[in-house]
């Protein structure tokens, strides 16, 4: 391998890393090449290998330290080699003179290896390994050129999704690295194929992922849907200098939809947005759509329907995901199958990131936040101002009708789920009381219902998440609609007991299915909203915490007093349906990548699992959905 006189590497490190660094040699040609009078090489060989004297430790973070070659006169074939460690013991590794395949890994007996065929094509960086690695792992590679003539030319690259890089500027043939999430991504049109193993891992996955093709940052599919139009609306005005593309069934209307959008924002640009096909009927499509997106925004509903080959599509192609789901039999059912998959992918799989459940979700970690204590229990009521009626699309509809049919399998997902969690729930004291069906609450002066949304399914969700992961002591949660008379009140009562009947049986929902309009009073249509009702509805989430100010209870303590102090914070935002929906949804994907260094581990999150350490508050307030604390 013939080098130049910029011959070596470059490495972007990580806090508190070390490298050692070598410099190798064939072992006949290793005495020609020493350079006499250097203090940087030494002048004797351990067999093959001409060894740096260097050893840089303590770096800081995301330094670049560059290792030079230094057998510049020799000409020979000679190659650098580092070491980035980071861990408490050392590995043993048997080398060729070629560094051409890796002979073992000794004395540890927990590496495990594999072989990945490129399957070459004539876009460079178009196959690659991706290692999923535990804390102190360490990943061996070799990339084999075979006979290439312009394998010294190219080399291989190495991205850690976690925004830490390391950077080869030259083809090596072995080289070690640590990190603790590493893509492996081949750059050279002749590579034969390369060898991984991944070392005192926990877990270990290798895929080929087509790294060239992701191409968005973000990609809006159904966008020629009547949420999907606002969310690519509210994606064009907020995007900044992001790349998206909208993605959807019929290429003709997303067409249209960017015209129309377009004319909407003023802005020509607009009408060259790229356009994907996909159909959720067609997995290749789907997994095309999701290789070409870092986060794939999914309003294309019923998910009960359509969610889970997107999800699934999602994770096996490396994409993070977020949708508008209000369906709790699809959001645990996700949760249940695919949260270790997601987790092994290093992917955010983030549903309910609409109205159900942003403003509930985030107004309680709000709440929570501001509350110099410990909070015991919440109470969230969401009001809706429609000075010129209320109007729901059809979609939504759909969703409930199916989610109210078939409300028999969430106990059994539940159940399941209660099985992977690793703690039990500790028993609260002192116990909140649930309200009656239908009660008065004079601080807010309206009349309140039991909510029947997902928010209850997610904060449950939430609060397991914190106190397995963080050790955060549970809140006890109810949430209600709340409206300002009785008689609204008994009118919803009434329709809501005829709907739960009638959807247990098939004619009954091929009643709604066909004659909404009618079926709900007009409360639900094939049409949606007015752009009148879009601009004047308004809705108000009010959180009401009751805790012990200044005491920081553990997570499994509990007080004999009664919780006196209170704490109260309001979420207020535009129509509750699709606009401020489309808002909280963009926001949701943004925060995933602007805000990455400050989310979880990855996974099947809630919202607030995954963004209450993040700026998400701040940017839904930059948007038209504020939160305050009273």
């Amino acid at each position: 391998m013939g080098i130049t006189l910029d011959f070596g590497l470059t490495i972007v490190t990580s806090k508190q890393s070390s490298i050692w660094a070598w410099q190798s040699y064939p072992h006949s040609e290793a005495g020609l090449c020493d350079k006499p009078g250097d203090s940087r090489i030494p002048s004797s060989t351990n067999g093959y290998f001409t060894l740096r004297p260097l050893i840089i430790s303590n770096l800081a973070a995301n330094r670049e330290t560059r290792i030079h070659s230094l057998a510049e006169p020799c000409e020979k074939r000679c190659f650098i080699q580092a070491y980035v460690h980071k861990l408490k013991r050392k590995p043993c590794v048997d080398e060729t003179p070629t560094g051409r395949r890796l002979t073992g890994i000794s004395p540890h007996k927990d590496a495990e290896f594999s072989r990945q065929e490129a399957g070459i094509s004539k876009t460079r960086g178009s196959s690659a390994v991706t290692s999923v690695t535990s804390d102190h792992s360490i990943i061996y590679c070799i990339e084999n050129h075979g006979n290439c003539r312009n394998a010294s030319s190219e080399g291989l690259k190495a991205q850690n999704f976690l925004g830490v890089w390391r950077r080869v500027t030259m083809s090596i043939p072995f080289d070690y690295f640590y990190l603790s999430r590493t893509r492996l991504q081949i750059v050279s049109n002749c590579t034969k194929y390369i060898w991984c193993c991944v070392h005192n891992s926990e877990r270990i996955f290798q895929s080929y992922e087509n790294m060239a093709s992701k191409i968005y940052d973000f990609v809006v599919f159904g966008a020629a849907g009547f949420a999907g139009y606002h969310v690519a609306l509210t994606m064009a005005k907020n995007c900044g200098s992001h790349s998206w593309a909208v993605a959807g069934r019929n290429i003709e209307k997303l067409d249209s939809i960017l015209k129309k959008i377009s004319i909407h924002t003023e802005n020509e640009n607009v009408r060259n947005i790229d356009k994907i096909e996909a159909d959720c009927q067609n997995i290749d499509s789907l997994r095309n759509m999701a290789s070409k997106a870092k986060v794939l925004l999914n309003c294309v509903g019923p998910y009960r329907f359509f969610g889970e080959p997107v999800v699934k599509a999602c994770i096996d192609n490396g994409a993070s995901y977020v949708d508008i789901s209000g369906e709790p039999i699809f959001l645990e059912r996700v949760a249940l199958l695919y949260d270790e998959l997601a987790k092994n992918q290093n992917c955010y799989i983030i549903s309910a990131c609409g109205f159900d459940s942003i403003p509930c979700e985030m107004g309680v970690s709000f709440v929570r936040k501001n509350f110099h204590g410990t909070l015991n229990s919440v109470e969230v009521y969401h009001q809706v101002s429609a000075p010129n009626g209320v109007t729901i699309n059809f979609g939504t509809l759909k969703s409930a009708i199916y989610g109210v049919a078939n409300e028999h399998e969430l106990k059994d997902i539940r159940k399941s789920l209660s099985l992977k969690n690793h703690k039990s729930q500790p028993k609260l004291k002192p116990k909140v009381p649930l309200r009656g069906n239908l009660f008065y609450n004079p601080d807010i002066k309206a009349w309140c219902l039991p909510f029947l949304g997902a928010d209850n399914s997610v904060l449950r969700r939430s609060m397991t998440y914190e106190y397995e992961n963080n050790d955060k002591r549970p809140i006890q949660t109810q949430v209600y609609m709340s409206f300002s008379n009785v008689l609204t009140c008994l009118a919803f009562i009434f329709f809501g007991a005829v709907f739960m009947v009638l959807c247990k049986f098939r004619f009954g929902r091929y009643l709604f299915e066909n004659y909404p309009q009618y079926m709900t009073f007009g409360l639900f249509t094939k049409n949606g909203p007015s752009d009148l009702q879009l601009k004047t509805t308004t809705f108000k989430t009010t959180i009401m915490g009751k805790g012990w100010a200044n005491r920081n209870l553990k997570a499994d303590e509990n007080l004999d007093t009664e919780p006196e102090d209170k704490i109260t914070c309001v979420v207020k935002g535009g129509e509750l349906g699709y606009v401020a929906t489309s808002a909280m949804m963009v926001a949701s994907a943004l925060t995933l990548l602007d805000d990455k260094e400050k989310l979880p581990k990855p996974g099947v999150l809630t919202p607030a699992s995954a963004f209450s350490e993040t700026n998400l508050v701040e940017t839904l307030n930059k948007m038209g959905v504020t939160f305050e604390s009273l």
